[in-house]
């Protein structure tokens, strides 16, 4: 018996034993956050000098990912078409002061501009076919952005008993971690637990988003309370980094009962902080109810439509491994020199994914 049939053989025992099956653990991929960061990353070229570091570093970050972590199932999600829209109609300055994409390793050059938009596009089409022959599942809904679509599959997770863990490196998912949910951040190699969020940041995943919603968040052009960033807050409101619950009203009522010092029958007012000033400010002028809508993913806002597609994701089983196809694919693009051992990758990455998967 070769170790492909032993290594099946195990799997189906231990599905057998499983008590929640495929949603078990489920790893959910932010596959734009990984795709571009690969992209603008890993200067790989296939044997015709093309550049394909989007392709090959995606698929060997989540396999990283997947051999770190045994999941039960993948789901790579993806920014569905108009997804920014209805955060636009929230601000209109959402999202507009994207960057143009920054190389971290100038090996490879592009010639111009187009060149290099052209090659992010092809590579995502083939990215996406090659999913096609992974024991993977793929979602992308239209007007949702995979942020939240992703926030309400582990909503889902966790009310089916399972685990979730998602790869990316986008700090506005770490609002979501608690017990039954890890955030995993390839860059940094962390996997991010609510100790280890507490004990890098000073603050509490329960208390995550209303620093968000305070800091504002440069990446996608949300300014948040000019002049109170996260060292103000870890100095003014230490209780942050408690796993109670607060909201801009704890905040500014904190800010009283410390102001106010009761000596004898006399009650002495000191001087209030500038940014609980600013604080209150924010909060009459609608700064903050506007950031809690924008950057919320533990109460998404989206349709039910929406919720029942994506629900349908996770009910759905995923495809077998097509290795015959994949190979084919790897060949005709030149990719298989990007892997080592193509062979001892497809066994340790994504043959354990099989146990659940359609024949």
């Amino acid at each position: 018996m070769d170790l492909v049939e032993q290594l099946k053989r195990f799997n189906e025992r231990r599905a057998a034993t499983d008590p929640i099956g495929v949603n078990s653990l489920v790893l959910l991929v932010d596959a734009m956050n990984t795709y571009i960061r690969n992209f603008c990353a890993v200067p790989t070229m296939n044997d015709t000098g093309e550049h394909v570091g989007g392709v090959t570093g995606f698929l060997k970050s989540v396999g990283q990912a997947a051999r770190l972590y045994v999941p039960t199932r993948i789901i790579c999600v993806f920014d569905g078409a108009g997804g920014s829209q209805r955060r636009r109609k929230l601000f209109e300055g959402y999202k507009d002061n994207r960057r143009p994409m920054e190389h971290l390793n100038r090996t490879y050059n592009f010639k111009d501009k187009e060149a290099e938009q052209a090659a992010l596009k092809w590579q995502m089409h083939l990215l996406v076919e090659l999913l096609e022959h992974l024991p993977v599942n793929t979602l992308a809904i239209d007007n949702i952005e995979a942020d939240d679509a992703i926030a309400y599959l582990v909503q889902l997770v966790r009310e089916a008993g399972g685990k979730s863990t998602i790869l990316s490196t986008d700090k506005d998912f770490l609002q979501l971690v608690d017990k039954s949910c890890e955030v995993f951040n390839p860059v940094k190699k962390k996997l991010y637990t609510p100790e280890l969020v507490v004990e890098e940041y000073g603050i509490h995943p329960k208390n995550f988003l209303l620093a968000r919603i305070v800091e504002g968040d440069k990446s996608d052009n949300i300014p948040g309370v000019n002049g109170v960033g996260e060292a103000t807050l870890l100095k003014l409101f230490p209780y942050l980094k408690d796993a109670i619950p607060a909201d801009i009203d704890t905040l500014l009522e904190s800010c009283k009962r410390e102001l106010t010092v009761e000596t004898g029958k006399r009650v002495k007012k000191t001087k209030t902080p500038v940014a609980c000033l600013k604080l209150s400010q924010a909060k009459d002028d609608g700064i903050i109810e506007r950031n809690r809508q924008l950057m919320d993913l533990a109460n998404v806002d989206i349709s039910g439509t929406a919720k029942i597609k994506i629900g349908d994701a996770l009910r759905d089983t995923p495809h077998a491994l097509n290795k015959y196809d994949l190979t084919k694919k790897m060949n005709e693009f030149r990719l298989l020199s990007a892997f080592g051992n193509y062979d001892e990758w497809l066994l340790t990455s994504w043959v354990p994914l099989t146990r659940y998967c359609k024949e």
